[in-house]
């Protein structure tokens, strides 16, 4: 991957050194990914936050056609979308692709180091996608982490208790749909919700 530096005017190649004013001032871990550059507003430099940690984003599907796009777009934090469905009729694989998900038969094909697990009347509200891109570029010493909840239901929203969906893929066995971990396990902030309609 090639990442252009504004300052230097020229293109760094992962694991190069990163040059500011002539004097190296650290390295593009090869491992990573670049996600964005961002200028300080008091320095003409630019600073770079590498993702020492990559996500795919996993949904169980089952005719899930009128609410697959919905949530899949829900999981801009993540750098791949896999699509498990389970003999729909009703257009969700077709839905899910256009909105840039890549439909598979199971959660072994999955690119990266941890996995997210959303329903597929589920989206990821702002803060927790704001906590998840934060998340990658730290490093991680749990195998799993609780996601809070927050349920609609005809008398407004409540929420229910949290549970593991974001797990490291080495770690973890599957129940269903529903992730299972065995190792260390933390707590990402804000929520995911849970929608009631369609």
């Amino acid at each position: 991957m090639l990442l252009l530096l504004p300052n230097r005017g020229a293109i760094a190649q992962l694991g190069e050194r990163v040059v500011r004013n002539d004097e190296a001032v650290g390295s593009i871990p090869t491992s990573s990914t670049i996600s964005w550059i961002l200028v300080g507003p008091n320095s003409v430099y630019p600073m770079v936050l590498i993702r020492m940690t990559g996500i795919t984003g996993i949904l169980h599907t089952h005719n899930d056609g009128l609410r697959v796009a919905r949530a899949v777009e829900s999981l801009r934090a993540c750098d791949e979308v896999l699509v498990i469905d389970l003999g729909s009729s009703d257009g969700t694989c077709e839905v899910a692709q256009r909105f840039g998900a890549r439909v598979v038969e199971e959660a072994g094909e999955a690119k990266n180091e941890w996995i997210f697990c959303l329903k597929p009347n589920e989206v990821v509200l702002e803060p927790l996608e704001a906590e998840l891109l934060e998340w990658t570029g730290r490093e991680v010493s749990e195998d799993g982490l609780f996601v809070s909840i927050m349920e609609e239901t005809r008398e407004g929203w409540n929420e229910v208790p949290a549970e593991v969906r974001l797990v490291r893929r080495a770690k973890v066995r599957w129940d269903g749909w529903r992730p299972v971990v065995d190792g260390t396990v933390g707590k990402l902030e804000g929520h995911l919700a849970r929608l009631r309609l369609p």
